[in-house]
């Protein structure tokens, strides 16, 4: 029995064009760190560790993962690089709104989803910290919500496509894969759930159907199975396979499809 939905937060209940939103992102944070590195010297450090966090081996949280593995190397305290990125999130950060479209119905949707007495689960890649996340929700009209769940850099401990990601969800929640939906847009950092037998929905947006080019740049190398998800479409399509499986107490999740990561 379905029993909680996971949403994926980017290009499922946001919309942007990452490449672009990164740059910005980029143009915007640098400048606070020109003390210490050029813009591509710290551009490079930031991703390399950020893709540090595909190794993380669960010791440590990913927000402390990436901090040790940023600072390595440098004369200078985590407390005052943690310091600048805080700064810069509730400042410049809250410019990168503009470059954001959000879905019609988004709260409409999550709300008749917690009438039916789901849990609801923001099971975003958990490379930000809450605050960035609160606030992303925030654009996505989601402020507010009680979630049961939100994956963040300071609570979690692995990042997608790793199963032990969203078997971290599962245990936190003492629920059974079995007994969830993932919703998302990408075909291996969501989809690939249905490995360890969770449900899946892949969200259909156009242009972004093969998922978000940073991400597959960050996960290259990793070696991830393509699922066919149990149902697919637009966000508004949801309902009906939710009912579908409020209605169903076995049957198998998706059917694997290859083992290529695109």
């Amino acid at each position: 029995m379905l029993k909680a939905v996971l949403f994926d937060l980017d290009n499922t209940l946001v919309h942007f064009d990452e490449s672009r939103f990164f740059d910005e992102y980029m143009r915007l944070l640098a400048p606070g760190f020109a003390d210490l590195w050029p813009v591509e010297t710290f551009r490079r450090r930031l991703i390399a560790s950020v893709r540090a966090l595909l190794d993380n081996d669960g010791t440590d949280t990913n927000h402390d993962r990436f901090m040790n593995h940023f600072c390595a190397g440098i004369d200078v305290s985590p407390e005052m690089i943690q310091s600048r990125f805080l700064r810069f999130y509730r400042s410049d950060f809250h410019d990168l709104k503009r470059l954001v479209t959000v879905p019609a119905g988004n709260r409409r949707l999550i709300e008749e989803l917690r009438r039916r007495s789901l849990m609801i689960v923001i099971a975003s890649n958990p490379v930000w910290p809450l605050d960035v996340q609160n606030i992303r929700l925030g654009w996505a009209g989601l402020d507010g919500f009680p979630f049961d769940r939100i994956t963040h850099s300071g609570n979690t401990h692995f990042c997608k496509p790793r199963m032990a990601y969203y078997s971290e969800i599962c245990r936190e929640l003492n629920l059974a894969p079995e007994s969830c939906l993932m919703v998302g847009n990408d075909p291996v950092n969501d989809m690939v759930v249905a490995e360890i037998g969770m449900r899946t929905y892949w969200v259909r947006v156009p242009g972004t159907d093969d998922g978000l080019p940073l991400s597959r740049e960050l996960r290259k190398g990793e070696a991830a199975a393509v699922f066919v998800p149990d149902g697919s479409g637009p966000l508004d399509g949801i309902p009906d396979t939710v009912n579908r499986l409020l209605r169903t107490a076995g049957g198998r999740a998706g059917r694997k499809e290859n083992t290529k990561t695109p």
